[in-house]
Protein backbone atom coordinates (compact mmCIF):
# COMPACT_ATOMS: atom_id res chain seq x y z
CA UNK A 1 0.00 0.00 0.00
CA UNK A 2 2.98 2.40 0.82
CA UNK A 3 4.68 1.98 -2.33
CA UNK A 4 1.52 1.93 -4.50
CA UNK A 5 0.63 5.31 -2.49
CA UNK A 6 4.30 6.35 -3.71
CA UNK A 7 3.94 5.66 -7.03
CA UNK A 8 0.63 7.59 -7.39
CA UNK A 9 1.89 10.46 -5.88
CA UNK A 10 4.84 10.43 -8.73
CA UNK A 11 2.14 9.96 -11.02
CA UNK A 12 0.17 13.45 -9.61
CA UNK A 13 3.87 15.15 -9.29
CA UNK A 14 5.17 13.90 -13.23
CA UNK A 15 1.65 15.21 -14.78
CA UNK A 16 2.08 18.48 -12.52
CA UNK A 17 5.66 19.27 -14.06
CA UNK A 18 4.28 18.78 -17.69
CA UNK A 19 1.86 21.09 -17.10
CA UNK A 20 3.66 23.68 -15.56
CA UNK A 21 5.94 23.03 -18.59
CA UNK A 22 9.47 22.60 -16.99
CA UNK A 23 10.03 19.05 -18.45
CA UNK A 24 9.10 17.32 -22.79
CA UNK A 25 9.74 13.75 -21.77
CA UNK A 26 7.83 13.19 -18.92
CA UNK A 27 5.04 10.93 -20.04
CA UNK A 28 8.26 8.94 -21.39
CA UNK A 29 10.64 8.67 -19.34
CA UNK A 30 11.72 9.44 -15.56
CA UNK A 31 10.35 7.81 -12.42
CA UNK A 32 10.31 7.14 -8.80
CA UNK A 33 13.90 6.08 -7.85
CA UNK A 34 13.74 3.86 -4.66
CA UNK A 35 17.49 1.81 -5.66
CA UNK A 36 20.14 4.64 -6.09
CA UNK A 37 23.06 2.00 -7.16
CA UNK A 38 20.79 -0.35 -9.43
CA UNK A 39 19.46 2.82 -11.55
CA UNK A 40 22.85 4.20 -11.71
CA UNK A 41 24.37 0.76 -13.49
CA UNK A 42 20.99 0.77 -15.47
CA UNK A 43 21.38 4.25 -16.58
CA UNK A 44 25.19 4.66 -17.36
CA UNK A 45 25.85 6.74 -20.29
CA UNK A 46 23.09 8.25 -20.72
CA UNK A 47 22.99 11.54 -21.27
CA UNK A 48 22.03 14.29 -18.97
CA UNK A 49 21.04 11.92 -16.09
CA UNK A 50 21.01 13.08 -12.52
CA UNK A 51 22.47 10.72 -10.76
CA UNK A 52 26.35 11.05 -11.20
CA UNK A 53 28.24 8.40 -9.14
CA UNK A 54 27.87 6.58 -5.22
CA UNK A 55 30.53 6.92 -2.96
CA UNK A 56 30.60 4.10 -0.57
CA UNK A 57 31.78 4.56 3.21
CA UNK A 58 33.18 2.42 5.51
CA UNK A 59 33.91 -1.55 5.17
CA UNK A 60 33.53 -2.93 1.85
CA UNK A 61 32.31 -6.24 2.37
CA UNK A 62 29.87 -8.52 0.36
CA UNK A 63 28.79 -10.14 3.60
CA UNK A 64 26.19 -8.48 5.58
CA UNK A 65 27.44 -7.35 9.04
CA UNK A 66 25.34 -8.34 11.69
CA UNK A 67 25.04 -7.15 15.27
CA UNK A 68 21.99 -7.68 18.53
CA UNK A 69 19.83 -10.69 17.68
CA UNK A 70 18.74 -10.01 14.35
CA UNK A 71 20.06 -6.50 13.00
CA UNK A 72 21.80 -5.97 9.78
CA UNK A 73 23.98 -3.33 9.07
CA UNK A 74 23.13 -1.15 5.83
CA UNK A 75 25.76 0.53 3.65
CA UNK A 76 26.85 4.16 3.81
CA UNK A 77 27.01 6.04 0.46
CA UNK A 78 27.23 9.49 -0.78
CA UNK A 79 25.63 10.68 -4.03
CA UNK A 80 26.82 12.99 -6.28
CA UNK A 81 23.51 14.39 -8.45
CA UNK A 82 24.95 16.72 -11.50
CA UNK A 83 23.16 16.84 -14.90
CA UNK A 84 25.82 16.92 -17.95
CA UNK A 85 23.17 18.89 -19.77
CA UNK A 86 23.74 21.84 -17.32
CA UNK A 87 20.43 21.48 -15.69
CA UNK A 88 19.59 22.03 -12.15
CA UNK A 89 18.82 19.37 -9.47
CA UNK A 90 16.32 20.55 -7.22
CA UNK A 91 15.41 19.65 -3.47
CA UNK A 92 11.45 20.26 -2.50
CA UNK A 93 9.56 21.20 0.20
CA UNK A 94 10.29 20.50 3.98
CA UNK A 95 11.49 16.83 3.35
CA UNK A 96 14.23 17.81 1.28
CA UNK A 97 12.82 15.37 -1.65
CA UNK A 98 15.37 15.57 -4.52
CA UNK A 99 14.06 16.21 -8.17
CA UNK A 100 15.62 16.07 -11.47
CA UNK A 101 12.48 18.18 -13.41
CA UNK A 102 14.13 17.85 -16.57
CA UNK A 103 14.59 13.91 -16.43
CA UNK A 104 11.34 13.72 -14.57
CA UNK A 105 12.70 11.10 -11.79
CA UNK A 106 12.38 11.40 -7.94
CA UNK A 107 15.32 10.27 -6.28
CA UNK A 108 13.76 8.87 -2.94
CA UNK A 109 16.10 7.89 0.02
CA UNK A 110 16.38 4.54 2.30
CA UNK A 111 13.41 6.40 4.60
CA UNK A 112 11.53 6.37 1.23
CA UNK A 113 8.25 4.63 2.63
CA UNK A 114 7.73 6.73 4.98
CA UNK A 115 8.28 10.04 2.95
CA UNK A 116 5.47 12.42 2.62
CA UNK A 117 5.59 13.08 -1.12
CA UNK A 118 2.46 15.33 -1.42
CA UNK A 119 4.13 17.56 1.52
CA UNK A 120 6.65 18.27 -0.19
CA UNK A 121 5.96 18.54 -3.84
CA UNK A 122 3.26 20.29 -6.27
CA UNK A 123 1.05 17.69 -7.71
CA UNK A 124 -1.98 17.70 -9.40
CA UNK A 125 -5.15 15.77 -8.25
CA UNK A 126 -5.09 12.75 -10.77
CA UNK A 127 -6.50 10.31 -8.43
CA UNK A 128 -9.97 12.81 -8.86
CA UNK A 129 -12.12 12.42 -12.09
CA UNK A 130 -11.46 15.62 -14.45
CA UNK A 131 -13.23 18.45 -13.33
CA UNK A 132 -13.96 19.77 -16.76
CA UNK A 133 -15.48 17.91 -19.79
CA UNK A 134 -13.37 20.18 -21.65
CA UNK A 135 -10.48 19.04 -23.21
CA UNK A 136 -9.13 23.10 -23.51
CA UNK A 137 -9.55 23.27 -19.97
CA UNK A 138 -7.61 22.31 -16.82
CA UNK A 139 -8.46 18.29 -16.04
CA UNK A 140 -7.27 18.48 -13.08
CA UNK A 141 -7.07 20.62 -10.02
CA UNK A 142 -3.93 21.54 -7.58
CA UNK A 143 -3.69 19.66 -4.43
CA UNK A 144 -3.84 22.42 -1.59
CA UNK A 145 -1.78 20.36 0.98
CA UNK A 146 -1.43 22.99 3.41
CA UNK A 147 -5.60 23.73 2.99
CA UNK A 148 -4.85 27.45 2.65
CA UNK A 149 -1.59 27.60 4.85
CA UNK A 150 0.47 28.48 2.02
CA UNK A 151 -1.12 31.12 -1.05
CA UNK A 152 -1.63 29.70 -4.67
CA UNK A 153 -1.67 26.08 -3.36
CA UNK A 154 2.31 26.68 -2.02
CA UNK A 155 3.82 26.88 -5.34
CA UNK A 156 6.86 28.79 -5.07
CA UNK A 157 7.51 31.07 -7.75
CA UNK A 158 11.58 31.40 -7.76
CA UNK A 159 13.54 28.91 -5.80
CA UNK A 160 17.01 29.66 -4.14
CA UNK A 161 19.95 29.33 -6.48
CA UNK A 162 23.36 27.59 -5.38
CA UNK A 163 26.13 26.03 -7.27
CA UNK A 164 27.00 23.49 -4.71
CA UNK A 165 25.20 21.82 -1.96
CA UNK A 166 25.11 19.12 0.65
CA UNK A 167 21.79 18.42 1.79
CA UNK A 168 20.72 16.29 5.25
CA UNK A 169 17.38 17.61 5.21
CA UNK A 170 14.77 14.10 5.13
CA UNK A 171 11.89 12.70 6.76
CA UNK A 172 10.72 14.05 10.05
CA UNK A 173 14.56 15.97 10.11
CA UNK A 174 12.22 18.11 13.14
CA UNK A 175 11.73 14.52 15.35
CA UNK A 176 14.39 14.60 18.31
CA UNK A 177 15.17 10.58 16.98
CA UNK A 178 15.31 11.50 13.53
CA UNK A 179 17.46 14.08 14.17
CA UNK A 180 20.15 13.28 16.47
CA UNK A 181 20.22 9.58 14.51
CA UNK A 182 20.28 10.27 11.45
CA UNK A 183 20.55 14.35 10.18
CA UNK A 184 24.10 14.28 12.43
CA UNK A 185 24.60 10.81 10.54
CA UNK A 186 24.80 12.20 7.49
CA UNK A 187 27.14 15.35 8.44
CA UNK A 188 29.23 13.27 9.70
CA UNK A 189 29.45 11.14 6.47
CA UNK A 190 29.62 14.24 4.32
CA UNK A 191 32.77 15.02 6.86
CA UNK A 192 33.76 11.50 6.17
CA UNK A 193 33.62 11.91 2.62
CA UNK A 194 35.55 14.97 2.49
CA UNK A 195 32.61 16.66 0.79
CA UNK A 196 32.92 19.57 3.63
CA UNK A 197 36.25 20.39 3.02
CA UNK A 198 35.23 22.06 -0.43
CA UNK A 199 35.35 25.69 0.80
CA UNK A 200 32.42 26.16 -2.15
CA UNK A 201 30.23 23.37 -0.69
CA UNK A 202 27.21 24.63 1.02
CA UNK A 203 25.01 22.52 3.84
CA UNK A 204 21.43 22.28 3.75
CA UNK A 205 20.17 21.56 7.23
CA UNK A 206 16.67 21.71 8.93
CA UNK A 207 16.46 24.90 10.48
CA UNK A 208 16.73 24.47 14.36
CA UNK A 209 15.58 26.36 17.67
CA UNK A 210 18.45 28.27 18.57
CA UNK A 211 20.39 28.55 15.08
CA UNK A 212 20.03 29.90 11.59
CA UNK A 213 17.79 33.21 13.01
CA UNK A 214 18.37 36.60 11.96
CA UNK A 215 20.29 37.37 14.46
CA UNK A 216 22.59 34.19 14.51
CA UNK A 217 22.61 32.17 17.28
CA UNK A 218 20.21 32.86 20.25
CA UNK A 219 21.62 32.01 23.16
CA UNK A 220 17.96 31.27 25.57
CA UNK A 221 16.48 28.89 22.50
CA UNK A 222 19.19 26.51 21.61
CA UNK A 223 18.94 23.67 22.01
CA UNK A 224 20.54 19.80 22.03
CA UNK A 225 20.35 19.54 18.45
CA UNK A 226 21.84 23.29 17.92
CA UNK A 227 24.53 22.42 20.72
CA UNK A 228 25.22 18.86 18.67
CA UNK A 229 25.20 21.11 15.24
CA UNK A 230 27.76 23.82 16.51
CA UNK A 231 30.25 20.77 17.36
CA UNK A 232 30.13 18.77 14.44
CA UNK A 233 29.78 21.82 11.77
CA UNK A 234 30.05 25.48 13.88
CA UNK A 235 32.76 26.07 11.19
CA UNK A 236 30.47 26.48 8.56
CA UNK A 237 27.57 27.70 11.00
CA UNK A 238 30.60 31.03 11.75
CA UNK A 239 31.50 31.08 8.00
CA UNK A 240 27.81 31.50 6.58
CA UNK A 241 28.04 28.17 4.10
CA UNK A 242 25.00 26.79 6.27
CA UNK A 243 21.65 27.33 4.44
CA UNK A 244 18.54 26.36 6.93
CA UNK A 245 15.62 25.10 5.59
CA UNK A 246 12.26 25.33 7.35
CA UNK A 247 10.76 21.89 7.24
CA UNK A 248 6.96 23.23 7.72
CA UNK A 249 7.40 25.03 4.42
CA UNK A 250 5.56 25.33 0.95
CA UNK A 251 5.67 21.97 -0.80
CA UNK A 252 7.67 22.73 -3.90
CA UNK A 253 11.05 23.15 -5.06
CA UNK A 254 13.58 25.44 -2.52
CA UNK A 255 16.20 25.45 -4.05
CA UNK A 256 18.11 24.47 -7.38
CA UNK A 257 21.49 24.22 -7.67
CA UNK A 258 23.96 22.50 -10.11
CA UNK A 259 26.02 20.04 -7.80
CA UNK A 260 23.73 18.07 -5.19
CA UNK A 261 25.61 15.64 -2.59
CA UNK A 262 23.34 13.43 -0.44
CA UNK A 263 24.51 10.93 2.47
CA UNK A 264 22.30 7.85 2.60
CA UNK A 265 22.55 4.43 3.21
CA UNK A 266 21.31 0.72 1.49
CA UNK A 267 18.82 -1.24 3.69
CA UNK A 268 19.51 -4.35 4.18
CA UNK A 269 17.57 -7.14 2.13
CA UNK A 270 15.16 -8.16 4.87
CA UNK A 271 11.67 -6.81 4.49
CA UNK A 272 11.03 -3.12 6.01
CA UNK A 273 8.28 -4.17 8.23
CA UNK A 274 11.55 -5.95 10.00
CA UNK A 275 13.06 -5.12 13.30
CA UNK A 276 15.43 -2.82 11.98
CA UNK A 277 13.40 -2.09 8.54
CA UNK A 278 12.35 1.18 9.91
CA UNK A 279 15.09 4.31 10.03
CA UNK A 280 17.77 1.90 10.85
CA UNK A 281 20.65 3.93 10.87
CA UNK A 282 24.27 2.06 10.37
CA UNK A 283 25.94 1.59 13.55
CA UNK A 284 29.15 2.81 11.46
CA UNK A 285 27.73 6.19 11.55
CA UNK A 286 26.19 6.22 15.25
CA UNK A 287 29.42 5.29 16.56
CA UNK A 288 30.55 7.95 15.24
CA UNK A 289 27.95 10.46 16.06
CA UNK A 290 28.43 9.36 19.56
CA UNK A 291 32.15 9.71 19.26
CA UNK A 292 32.30 13.02 18.11
CA UNK A 293 29.79 14.97 20.56
CA UNK A 294 30.96 12.93 23.68
CA UNK A 295 34.64 13.48 23.17
CA UNK A 296 34.26 16.89 22.44
CA UNK A 297 32.58 17.52 25.94
CA UNK A 298 34.71 15.08 27.53
CA UNK A 299 37.70 17.32 26.37
CA UNK A 300 36.15 20.48 27.79
CA UNK A 301 34.93 18.62 31.38
CA UNK A 302 38.88 17.99 31.27
CA UNK A 303 39.63 21.92 32.18
CA UNK A 304 37.79 21.16 35.79
CA UNK A 305 41.30 20.90 37.92
CA UNK A 306 42.21 18.05 40.59
CA UNK A 307 41.30 20.77 43.29
CA UNK A 308 37.76 21.27 41.84
CA UNK A 309 37.43 17.40 41.89
CA UNK A 310 38.40 16.95 45.17
CA UNK A 311 37.01 19.82 46.83
CA UNK A 312 33.75 18.11 45.39
CA UNK A 313 34.16 14.93 46.85
CA UNK A 314 34.70 16.90 50.55
CA UNK A 315 31.25 18.38 49.97
CA UNK A 316 29.75 15.19 48.94
CA UNK A 317 28.52 16.43 45.53
CA UNK A 318 30.42 13.47 44.28
CA UNK A 319 28.05 12.19 40.98
CA UNK A 320 26.78 8.67 41.48
CA UNK A 321 26.07 6.05 38.83
CA UNK A 322 22.29 6.47 38.14
CA UNK A 323 18.91 4.98 37.56
CA UNK A 324 16.70 7.22 34.98
CA UNK A 325 13.17 6.89 35.13
CA UNK A 326 11.83 8.34 31.64
CA UNK A 327 8.43 10.00 32.36
CA UNK A 328 6.39 11.24 29.16
CA UNK A 329 3.95 12.90 31.78
CA UNK A 330 2.03 16.00 29.99
CA UNK A 331 2.75 14.74 26.36
CA UNK A 332 -0.26 14.57 23.96
CA UNK A 333 1.22 10.58 22.55
CA UNK A 334 1.72 7.59 25.66
CA UNK A 335 1.47 10.58 27.86
CA UNK A 336 -0.71 8.94 30.10
CA UNK A 337 0.99 5.40 31.62
CA UNK A 338 -1.64 3.37 33.95
CA UNK A 339 -0.26 2.85 37.20
CA UNK A 340 3.06 5.05 36.47
CA UNK A 341 3.13 6.14 39.79
CA UNK A 342 3.60 2.61 41.47
CA UNK A 343 6.10 1.60 39.11
CA UNK A 344 8.03 5.04 39.69
CA UNK A 345 8.25 4.26 43.30
CA UNK A 346 9.01 0.27 42.89
CA UNK A 347 11.86 1.64 40.38
CA UNK A 348 12.99 4.01 42.90
CA UNK A 349 12.95 1.56 45.40
CA UNK A 350 15.44 -1.15 43.34
CA UNK A 351 17.72 1.43 42.45
CA UNK A 352 18.47 2.59 45.83
CA UNK A 353 19.24 -1.18 46.94
CA UNK A 354 21.41 -1.55 44.20
CA UNK A 355 23.50 1.54 45.46
CA UNK A 356 22.12 3.58 42.34
CA UNK A 357 20.95 7.55 42.41
CA UNK A 358 17.52 7.60 41.46
CA UNK A 359 16.32 10.28 38.44
CA UNK A 360 13.37 10.97 36.70
CA UNK A 361 13.83 12.49 33.34
CA UNK A 362 11.06 14.36 31.72
CA UNK A 363 13.27 15.97 29.00
CA UNK A 364 13.03 20.05 29.46
CA UNK A 365 15.68 22.74 28.09
CA UNK A 366 18.79 20.89 29.63
CA UNK A 367 21.64 21.20 26.81
CA UNK A 368 24.20 19.35 25.49
CA UNK A 369 26.79 18.84 27.88
CA UNK A 370 24.11 18.33 30.72
CA UNK A 371 22.23 15.32 28.81
CA UNK A 372 25.58 13.56 27.86
CA UNK A 373 26.85 13.95 31.76
CA UNK A 374 23.42 12.39 33.19
CA UNK A 375 23.31 10.01 30.82
CA UNK A 376 27.03 8.62 30.95
CA UNK A 377 25.97 8.20 34.57
CA UNK A 378 23.20 5.97 33.60
CA UNK A 379 23.47 2.42 34.86
CA UNK A 380 20.00 1.52 33.42
CA UNK A 381 16.99 3.65 31.81
CA UNK A 382 13.43 2.87 32.44
CA UNK A 383 10.96 4.24 30.11
CA UNK A 384 7.49 4.23 28.06
CA UNK A 385 8.80 4.22 24.13
CA UNK A 386 9.39 8.16 22.98
CA UNK A 387 12.31 10.51 22.11
CA UNK A 388 13.83 10.68 25.62
CA UNK A 389 15.55 6.89 24.73
CA UNK A 390 17.54 8.90 21.94
CA UNK A 391 19.86 9.69 24.71
CA UNK A 392 21.02 6.22 24.59
CA UNK A 393 23.85 7.95 22.49
CA UNK A 394 25.34 8.62 25.44
CA UNK A 395 25.07 6.06 27.83
CA UNK A 396 28.57 3.53 28.29
CA UNK A 397 28.90 0.63 26.38
CA UNK A 398 26.81 -2.34 28.27
CA UNK A 399 24.66 -0.04 30.53
CA UNK A 400 20.70 -1.88 30.52
CA UNK A 401 17.48 -0.02 28.50
CA UNK A 402 14.22 -1.57 29.32
CA UNK A 403 11.62 0.03 26.91
CA UNK A 404 7.88 0.00 27.60
CA UNK A 405 7.23 -0.28 23.88
CA UNK A 406 5.41 -2.26 21.04
CA UNK A 407 5.92 -5.25 19.65
CA UNK A 408 5.49 -3.91 16.26
CA UNK A 409 8.71 -3.50 13.89
CA UNK A 410 8.01 0.07 13.04
CA UNK A 411 8.10 0.73 16.66
CA UNK A 412 11.75 -0.66 16.77
CA UNK A 413 13.95 2.16 16.69
CA UNK A 414 15.48 1.81 19.98
CA UNK A 415 16.01 -1.75 19.73
CA UNK A 416 18.03 -1.10 16.23
CA UNK A 417 19.95 1.90 18.85
CA UNK A 418 20.58 -0.16 21.33
CA UNK A 419 21.99 -3.48 19.75
CA UNK A 420 23.94 -0.86 17.46
CA UNK A 421 26.06 1.08 20.43
CA UNK A 422 26.11 -2.09 22.35
CA UNK A 423 24.30 -1.55 25.06
CA UNK A 424 21.36 -4.60 26.94
CA UNK A 425 18.00 -3.82 25.95
CA UNK A 426 14.79 -5.43 27.50
CA UNK A 427 11.07 -4.84 25.57
CA UNK A 428 8.09 -4.72 28.18
CA UNK A 429 5.31 -4.59 25.94
CA UNK A 430 2.14 -2.47 26.28
CA UNK A 431 -1.15 -3.15 25.15
CA UNK A 432 -1.58 -1.08 21.96
CA UNK A 433 -5.41 0.25 21.30
CA UNK A 434 -6.70 1.12 17.23
CA UNK A 435 -3.93 4.25 17.80
CA UNK A 436 -1.23 2.07 18.38
CA UNK A 437 2.07 4.25 19.43
CA UNK A 438 -0.29 7.27 19.02
CA UNK A 439 -2.44 6.46 21.73
CA UNK A 440 -2.59 9.07 24.49
CA UNK A 441 -3.32 6.64 27.27
CA UNK A 442 -1.24 3.17 27.04
CA UNK A 443 -0.74 -0.26 29.89
CA UNK A 444 1.63 -2.76 30.24
CA UNK A 445 0.78 -5.96 29.46
CA UNK A 446 0.48 -8.10 32.41
CA UNK A 447 0.36 -4.96 34.81
CA UNK A 448 3.04 -2.69 36.75
CA UNK A 449 4.03 -5.49 38.39
CA UNK A 450 5.43 -7.51 35.69
CA UNK A 451 8.01 -4.76 34.84
CA UNK A 452 8.88 -3.91 38.49
CA UNK A 453 10.04 -7.63 38.60
CA UNK A 454 11.67 -7.19 35.47
CA UNK A 455 13.25 -3.75 36.35
CA UNK A 456 14.27 -5.46 40.28
CA UNK A 457 16.15 -8.15 38.22
CA UNK A 458 18.25 -6.21 35.74
CA UNK A 459 19.13 -3.49 38.48
CA UNK A 460 19.34 -5.69 42.08
CA UNK A 461 19.56 -9.77 41.33
CA UNK A 462 21.53 -9.05 37.86
CA UNK A 463 19.97 -11.42 36.82
CA UNK A 464 19.73 -12.19 32.55
CA UNK A 465 15.99 -12.43 31.36
CA UNK A 466 15.78 -14.63 28.70
CA UNK A 467 16.06 -13.23 25.51
CA UNK A 468 15.75 -10.00 27.02
CA UNK A 469 11.97 -10.26 26.50
CA UNK A 470 8.88 -10.24 28.53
Amino acid sequence: QLLSSQAMAFDAWQTGVKSRGRSSCCKTCGGPVLEWDSHLQGHLGEHGRGLESLKWLGKDTAEPIRYGSNFVDGRVYVATFRRSDGSDISISGGEGVIVDEKGCWLYLPSGNLWANLLGSLQVLEVWRGPQSPHADQPQHRWHDHGRGKFPNHGSVAKARPVDTVATAVQFAASSHFHFMTEVLAKVVAFRQAGILDDPNVKLLLPKVPGLGGKDGRDEKAMTIAADALEILVGDMIDQGRVIWLRTDGPPDIRLRAKTVYYADWKLPSEKPFNDGGHCPTPRFLLTLVRSSLIGVIHHHEKEHTEKDVSLAQAEGHVARPACIFLTRRGLTMRGVLKDEAKLEKSVKESAEAAGLEFIVFSGGKKRLPEQVELFQRAVAVVGVHGGAFTNMLFMKLGATVIELGFATPLAGHYRHLAAALDLRHISIWLLADQRGMGANEVEIEGGWKKAADAVHAALVANSTIANDEL
